[in-house]
């Protein structure tokens, strides 16, 4: 990762995960999580950005109340912004759809382009076609089998995993 071996710390350190749910501290408002994890990462500068994400997805009035008062949607969107204030070279995002609104879809799909414009590279593991039509590569699997490995639309991937 990143000219790292697997195992080395650096190739963690550059990898990011956005994971299908997600972890946070209940005792750390939105703004101590940022502060947290950007500092975590020695991420200096991050500021602007990660109040950039909040307003982009609607949390900016919610950026000094504790995740635990959050909905699912809500605490999907506070991890979205988790996994990107810090700097990476790899984003892994599991599930990255669930508990958004149509609004926050559209946010999600724009910041994953975005990132992968910057130069990340970004594996996402997800059961909703419409992110097909958006990415590079897709790999469909059906019983743990891969059955398509390529480009391809939404409709041809339904078409193979008999969606």
């Amino acid at each position: 990762i990143a000219g790292f071996e697997l195992a080395d710390v650096e190739a963690r350190a550059t990898t990011s995960f956005l994971p299908d749910d997600p972890v946070l501290y209940d005792d750390l408002s939105l703004r101590e999580h940022v502060t947290y994890i950007s500092r975590l990462h020695g991420g200096d500068g991050w500021d602007d950005y990660a109040e950039s994400l909040c307003e982009r997805l609607g949390l900016v009035d919610r950026i000094d109340d504790l995740p635990a008062r959050f909905s699912r949607g809500l605490r999907q969107k506070t991890s979205i912004v988790l996994a990107l204030v810090r700097p990476f070279s790899l984003l892994l995002v599991d599930e990255p759809f669930v508990g958004l609104d149509q609004p926050g879809k559209l946010v999600l799909l724009d910041l994953l382009a975005e990132v992968h414009d910057d130069g990340a590279a970004t594996l996402v593991a997800t059961h909703d076609p419409a992110y097909v039509d958006r990415v590079d590569r897709s790999i469909a699997l059906r019983d743990g089998e891969v059955i398509f490995d390529g480009t391809a639309t939404a409709e041809q991937v339904l078409a193979l995993v008999g969606g």
